[in-house]
């Protein structure tokens, strides 16, 4: 099945080419490069980035005061200020990403391949856009969901991403959870990331956000640098720190809705929603063209991660097939037997259940305490769905009480 990473190993001879003439007549600044040291192989180690696995040494920081330009044969950490190059890096097309990483890195004397480590997890569902011609402009919107329910070492990606297809170039807004080679540690944070195929890794400075936080991720080209070369900006609308500029490069004609996702273990490594609403999606190209989106799932962790095509507009990404208990209801007094989604309902209600159960009983109660409907010898299995019946249920919210087995257990729900 097609996947990100087969995107990003994809390239081109280097004679395709085309040099250009920077406009900053850029020369080194030889004090500022101690502010960009490059890891030594023995303290090198295997890090995952929102575009795959790498070796550490490989990753950059580019900080507000700097930003990216591209030549034929150099890559350049350029001060906004001053024009003058920070560090440069040796732009040498290879036939595939990951090389480096990919050959072994040494830890505790023992040699160990990023292809072991991509089994660890990775690009497990995402919709793909594929163009022919540049993407001008692209955005996505979204809520930070709440926090995984379990905290352990899991990374979470989820971002809005541009690709050009033939050179392996990415550029991505990302909303990561967890420590990732960028920083951030047991919270959502915005960071900017750019990867160039000569096995790079740029990113800005991680910006903390909170859960219910509305997001809006941005690509879009501010100039043309040249007949098929272009300088793009990736940042978080409203958040002026979190923004990284790259000049010089090829058109990116790919775009990318995806989930990613590293150290997973069980369903409660993700977030107590079941799923995240990519929505208000804007992809402009020159010339215009029709956007129609194909969804992947790569479920590799085994919990039912998936893609839904809405609309061209909405994309939404599932964490797993059916929510934990925690997800969707709030169960009052205890409900590590059933759990009741979607939350807001409008005409029926899935009642999820770690195993089937017969003869409960189901009591619904308004706000104030009147019961308004009762029903027995319900037999649950592990997704039953209940039809609502919109006369005895306007909008409002509603106590529904499940008896099982000797217990009782109530739901908070809200019917819009």
């Amino acid at each position: 099945m097609t996947n990100i990473f087969t995107v990003l190993v994809l390239f081109v001879l280097i004679n395709n080419l085309t040099a250009q003439t920077d406009k900053f007549s850029l020369q080194i600044d030889s004090a500022s490069l101690k502010t960009y040291p490059v890891l030594s192989k023995t303290d090198d180690q295997i890090v995952f980035t929102p575009a795959g696995p790498a070796l550490k040494s490989k990753v950059h920081l580019i900080d507000k005061e700097h930003f990216l330009n591209i030549e034929k044969t150099s890559i350049q950490i350029v001060s906004s200020k001053t024009g003058l190059i920070s560090q440069q890096f040796d732009n040498v097309l290879i036939k595939n990403m990951h090389t480096n990483a990919k050959a072994a890195f040494f830890s505790g004397g023992k040699i160990k391949s990023v292809t072991d480590t991509i089994l660890e997890n990775g690009y497990v569902a995402y919709a793909e856009f594929s163009n022919s011609i540049p993407i001008t402009y692209f955005s996505t919107s979204y809520i930070v969901p709440s926090p995984p329910v379990t905290v352990a070492d899991q990374l979470i990606y989820l971002f809005n991403g541009l690709v050009w297809y033939e050179g392996g170039h990415i550029l991505q807004p990302v909303l990561q959870w967890g420590k990732s080679p960028a920083g951030g540690g047991n919270f959502w944070a915005i960071c900017n990331w750019y990867v160039i195929n000569n096995d790079q890794y740029f990113h800005d400075t991680p910006i903390e956000v909170s859960p219910g936080t509305n997001l809006q991720g941005e690509m879009k080209i501010t100039s043309r640098s040249g007949d098929s070369l272009f300088n793009y900006t990736s940042s978080f609308i409203g958040y002026p720190g979190s923004e990284l500029q790259v000049n010089n490069i090829h058109q990116l004609n790919y775009a990318y809705e995806a989930l990613e996702v590293y150290n997973i273990k069980r369903s409660t490594d993700y977030p107590t929603g079941n799923l995240i609403k990519m929505s208000d999606i804007k992809v402009e190209t020159d010339p215009r063209s029709t956007v129609y989106w194909s969804a992947w799932s790569d479920v590799i962790t085994d919990f039912g991660q998936h893609i839904t095509i809405v609309n061209p507009n909405e994309v939404d990404i599932y964490f797993h097939s059916t929510p934990s208990h925690q997800d969707s209801s709030l169960a009052i007094d205890g409900g590590e037997k059933i759990s009741l989604y979607p939350n807001p309902f409008e005409d029926c209600l899935h009642v999820y259940s770690k195993k089937s159960m017969a003869n409960c009983k189901i009591e619904v109660y308004d706000v104030f305490g009147s019961l308004i409907e009762t029903s027995e010898n319900i037999n649950i299995d592990t997704n039953t769905v209940l039809n609502i019946n919109s006369q005895l249920y306007p909008k409002g919210i509603y106590l529904i009480k499940f008896f099982y087995e000797d217990k009782m257990i109530t739901h908070k729900m809200i019917k819009k």
